[in-house]
């Protein structure tokens, strides 16, 4: 039932857009008619238009990138000339009537079709995809959809100029008939013995090719669209450690946002999926953020070590969930961490903690060549408001004014937290003025909200930023660390609840330290050692070769899986 539900509202999504873009031109199509035909075919090419862009989506939806549109492409343009050359009959009184009329209730059948097949693609295709970097139509799926595909436009013009033609009663109740048959013709063409097949040998293809990879490591990823930098932050550092990765992610938002990768990719929409496909050869299951769907993938049968290894080391409040006493191991970046658990009276045996540093730092020890840039890169509001470490409303726009105002030779760069804006429209309307004040004064950046971080980090001589894991993460460059106090704690109190503090200048609200500040920063610069010190405690000291130490940690996890499961046999 759930299956013809979502089927029901896809179908009466679409058939309201298609009233949409059709309603409205051929009235008034018929309205004009008298005045000559160069009206009709306008009207009538903008509803096509419409028409094609609604379809466009879905098709792009279902394919991907690559040569699924290339496909789309010849699909669209084949249907486009079919449509102009009914529009010519139509438009010269060439249409008959009669045979519109006789026509309209297949027509209406034989629209929603494509639909049917478009709503299977799509749910097949965002269950599994496999990989990520070859997502092509299935060729059996492209024979069912290829005839229905170019039949549409007939089919919805042979409509079009019924109605045009002849407004007759038995026309209004053909539609009527044709309606009502419409979604079962349509149920019947989903469950179909072909459409069966079709999903049986693509879950057997798939589930062949996973063993065939026989991967070692699992990267288990969910959450919204907008989450997708926690992985892109991690597919690096999988790429280059000796375990096979195989990346496994739950939603359809980033299908079209995953940027190239060697790592083998999967879509699985459905638990049952999950855990049917997922190959046995995998030892190690590794999280990167605490989504609420993780408790599927913790619940697969299959004995496996589950690691935590986030997505930064910082001080925020979230980095103590007791959510993480349900991982089998914690990979922390340096003593801090565990520290921090302590603090929170979460009792995790010392054994479950692994001190692998932060792989992504690893180039950081380098500055890029440059001119002297200062990076502003605030953190998001947080998920409430005690989790909001977000400084744009209290303080970026006065830091950014008086930067220009007296900085006028340092070049500012603006990198703002991919969620920022998701609770608090102030925070996102913050972060507009300040792009638009960089954007009117020249020669500044204004870096997108996805855009990876680590670049900006290697080419800035200093950092100014919140609570935040950038903050840590900028500790391996050695270089001046300032973080803004946004709810005016006072430095003493700042530094004491969030322990980098110690190894930063505290910026105050609306940037009234800034001068002072920035003349520490750069001259006698009196926080340098808190800074080595805050490096080896926070991010374990792991100076370039913190990649090695994770990968011997994820290969050492690994024997010790395959030795328990063989003295199991």
């Amino acid at each position: 039932m759930g299956q013809i539900r979502k089927f029901a509202r896809f179908l009466a999504e679409d058939r309201l857009r298609c009233i949409a873009a059709f309603g409205i031109p051929i009235g008034a199509a018929a309205a004009i008619m008298a005045d000559g035909p160069l009206p009709v075919l306008g009207v009538l090419l903008v509803s096509s238009a419409c028409e094609r862009l609604s379809f466009w989506r879905h098709l792009r939806l279902c394919a991907g990138a690559g040569n699924p549109q290339r496909a789309a492409v010849v699909f669209s343009a084949a249907t486009q000339v079919l449509r102009l050359a009914m529009l010519t009959a139509l438009a010269g009184n060439r249409f008959p009537a009669g045979i519109a009329v006789l026509l309209a209730p297949l027509a209406f059948l034989i629209a929603p079709l494509p639909l049917a097949g478009l709503f299977l693609q799509q749910r097949r295709m965002c269950e599994i995809v496999y990989p990520a970097t070859r997502r092509e139509l299935d060729s059996g799926f492209l024979a069912l959809l290829r005839p229905q595909i170019l039949a549409s436009p007939l089919a919805e013009w042979f409509c079009i100029g019924a109605v045009v033609s002849t407004a007759s009663l038995s026309l209004a109740l053909s539609g009527i008939v044709a309606a009502s048959l419409t979604i079962g013709i349509s149920l019947r063409f989903l469950r179909s013995p072909a459409v069966a097949r079709l999903r049986k040998s693509h879950l057997e293809e798939v589930a062949g090719r996973l063993v065939e990879i026989a991967p070692d490591l699992l990267f288990y990823h969910s959450g919204p669209p907008d989450s997708l930098y926690q992985y892109r932050m991690w597919a690096p550092v999988l790429e280059r450690v000796p375990p096979v990765t195989l990346v496994v992610f739950r939603e359809t938002g980033y299908l079209a946002d995953i940027p190239p990768t060697a790592l083998p990719t999967i879509f699985i929409r459905h638990v049952h999926h999950l855990y049917r496909l997922l190959p046995e050869s995998a030892k190690v299951v590794l999280y990167a953020a605490n989504g609420t769907s993780n408790i599927n993938m913790l619940r697969w049968h299959q004995p496996a070590e589950h690691v935590f290894i986030n997505h930064g080391e910082s001080d925020k409040s979230v980095n103590a969930s007791y959510f993480l006493t349900v991982y089998s191991r914690l990979f922390v970046a340096g003593r801090q961490a565990i520290d921090r658990l302590a603090a929170a009276f979460f009792e995790i045996p010392a054994d479950r903690f692994v001190i692998v540093g932060r792989p992504q730092v690893d180039c950081l020890a380098e500055r890029t060549p440059g001119p002297r840039t200062l990076l502003y890169a605030p953190t998001w509001e947080g998920w409430n408001p005690r989790e909001n470490y977000c400084s744009l409303e209290t303080t970026g726009i006065a830091l950014i004014s008086a930067l220009l105002e007296r900085h006028p030779d340092w070049k500012i760069v603006f990198k703002p937290h991919p969620f920022t804006g998701k609770h608090r429209p102030a925070a996102a309307a913050a972060a507009r003025r300040i792009e638009a004040m960089l954007r009117e004064r020249g020669g500044h950046a204004v870096a997108g909200g996805n855009e990876e971080i680590l670049p900006l980090l290697a080419a800035a001589d200093v950092l100014v930023t919140d609570v935040s894991s950038v903050a840590n993460d900028f500790l391996a460059t050695g270089r001046p660390l300032v973080m803004a106090d946004p709810h005016a704690l006072g430095e003493a109190e700042f530094r004491s609840r969030f322990p980098t503090a110690k190894a930063a200048w505290v910026l105050t609200q609306a940037a009234g330290n800034l001068d002072e500040t920035l003349a520490d920063a750069l001259g006698e610069d009196s926080l340098k050692s808190a800074r080595l010190a805050a490096f080896d405690h926070s991010l374990g000291g792991f100076r370039g070769d913190s990649t090695r130490t994770f990968a011997a940690a994820l290969e050492e996890l690994c024997a010790a899986v395959a030795a328990s499961r063989a003295s199991r046999t």
